[in-house]
C-alpha cells in the first residue's frame, strides 16, 4: 500500500490534501511498471542474448591475450538503452573506452535497399566511396544488440518516456481541469485519463 487511504472513485481531488498522495501513487505505479519490465528481461531471454552477443564479439582467446597486457576486464553487467542488463555469466571484454557499447533499436542500414541511400545520392558515389560508406555502417552495427531484443528495449524506452510525460501531466492535470471546468476531477476521472496510474490505483484499493 502507498500509505494514506485512496479516496473513493467518485470523490473529487482535493489539491491540498491529495497532492502528495497523487504524487506517490504516480511514482509507485511506474516503479511497479519498471519492475515488471525487469522481470520480463529475464523471461524473454534478453540477458542471455546480450551475453552471447558479447562473447561472439570478444572471443575468450583474444581477450586472454589482451588480459596479459592489462587491457581486458571481466564484466557481469552492461548498460543498454540506459537499462542495466545482468549478464548470465561473466564476459571478458576490452578496457578501451566505448569498446563495450551496445546499441539497441537502431536502424540497420545494411538491411535497407542501397544501404538507406536515396538513388540520386547513391549515383553520385564512386564504388570506393560507397564501399567506405558501407564499411562504416558495418563497423557501427557491430555494436548493435541482437535484433531479437530490440522489441524489449523499445518497450523500456517507450515506458520511460511515458513515465516522464505522465508524471508531470498527472500531477498538473487536476488543476488544469479546475481551470477549464470550474471543478477538480474525480479520482475515477484521473484513473481513466492515466491508465498505468489507474490500474495501480485499482490494485491498491483491492489489496
Amino acid at each position: 500500500m502507498t500509505g494514506a487511504p485512496i479516496p473513493a472513485p467518485g470523490a473529487r481531488y482535493r489539491p491540498i490534501k491529495d497532492w502528495s498522495l497523487l504524487s506517490r501513487l504516480i511514482s509507485d505505479a511506474w516503479q511497479a511498471k519498471s519492475r515488471q519490465l525487469t522481470d520480463q528481461m529475464e523471461a524473454l531471454g534478453v540477458c542471455e542474448a546480450v551475453t552471447a552477443h558479447l562473447e561472439a564479439r570478444y572471443p575468450a582467446e583474444d581477450m586472454a591475450i589482451l588480459a596479459q597486457y592489462g587491457v581486458a576486464k571481466v564484466i557481469e553487467r552492461i548498460g543498454v538503452c540506459n537499462t542495466e542488463v545482468r549478464l548470465t555469466r561473466p564476459v571478458p571484454t576490452p578496457t578501451a573506452h566505448g569498446a563495450c557499447e551496445i546499441i539497441a533499436c537502431a536502424t540497420r542500414f545494411s538491411q535497407e535497399p542501397d544501404w538507406g541511400l536515396k538513388a540520386a545520392y547513391r549515383a553520385t558515389l564512386s564504388e570506393a566511396e560507397f564501399a567506405k560508406y558501407c564499411a562504416g555502417h558495418l563497423a557501427r552495427e557491430r555494436n548493435f544488440a541482437p535484433q531479437s531484443v530490440d522489441s524489449y528495449f523499445a518497450a523500456v524506452t517507450s515506458a520511460r518516456k511515458a513515465y516522464d510525460a505522465e508524471y508531470c501531466q498527472a500531477s498538473a492535470w487536476p488543476a488544469e481541469i479546475k481551470r477549464e471546468s470550474g471543478a477538480y476531477p474525480t479520482w475515477a476521472e484521473i484513473a481513466a485519463r492515466f491508465p498505468v496510474l489507474g490500474a495501480h490505483i485499482e490494485k491498491e484499493r483491492a489489496s
